[in-house]
């Protein structure tokens, strides 16, 4: 194996990385903001 073949092999696992961060944070962004509304809602509704 040659260093070459490392290197690919360890921008694969970056970009793999990145990608799932990346899906990582969106979904986490989406729930807070979900869940953020949510509770709004549940606290408007039991003002009233």
């Amino acid at each position: 194996m040659s260093d070459k073949d490392l290197l690919n092999k360890f921008r694969y696992i970056l970009n793999f990385y990145s990608r799932i961060t990346f899906v990582y944070n969106l979904v986490y962004n989406f729930l807070i903001v979900f869940l953020f509304q949510s509770n709004l809602e549940i606290e408007t509704l039991s003002k009233n």
